[in-house]
């Protein structure tokens, strides 16, 4: 998502929503309500709006979690089509794909990000999954150590939630 957020003109940023059991598609919009300063009573139609002049990546993360054909799948497809026809980018990651939405759609495999980005990645990490660590001082070598690749990378900050973290860069910098 950030190399998305660096790369393409005009994002002026992202929102990260996780889907799986408590979570809705109306909870996206709480997040962007959230984002762009709306007040809590912002109708759906003001924040889509809101979307053609300030365009964001919006992350769709786990979308594995939604069951295909369920009612919860189908409300997020709907608001996945409203947010990309207002100039929204989006982007789900899922270990399946969600056959249902509608073309133009591109499937995207991250690569190996430049060491500057790569180590903003680790601290844009650390941060949307709430890590009490701070890793700025530590960032440059647990990026090293996750080879750069974004989905290492999240790895490693999820596992620094209950692990040290010079553990983490060792077991990461042994891997193959």
């Amino acid at each position: 998502a950030a190399e998305i957020v660096m790369t393409v003109e005009g994002v002026g940023g992202s929102v990260w929503h996780r889907c799986g059991s408590g979570y809705s598609a109306n909870d996206v919009l709480d997040l962007l309500r959230d984002h762009f300063g709306l007040p809590a009573a912002a109708p759906r139609s003001e924040i889509l709006n809101h979307l053609r002049t300030h365009r964001r990546l919006i992350v769709f993360d786990n979308g594995e979690s939604l069951a295909a054909g369920s009612d919860e799948r189908r409300q997020y497809v709907q608001l996945i089509e409203e947010l990309a026809a207002h100039n929204a980018l989006v982007l789900i990651t899922s270990r399946v794909e969600w056959n249902e939405i509608r073309p133009p759609r591109r499937k995207h495999m991250p690569e190996q990000l430049l060491p500057e980005d790569a180590a903003r990645v680790v601290l844009e990490m650390a941060n949307a999954y709430g890590l009490k660590t701070d890793l700025t001082a530590h960032a440059d070598a647990i990026a090293r150590a996750a080879r750069r690749h974004p989905r290492l990378i999240e790895w490693a900050v999820r596992l620094m939630e209950h692990s040290l973290m010079d553990d983490v860069i060792a077991d990461f910098e042994q891997l193959q």
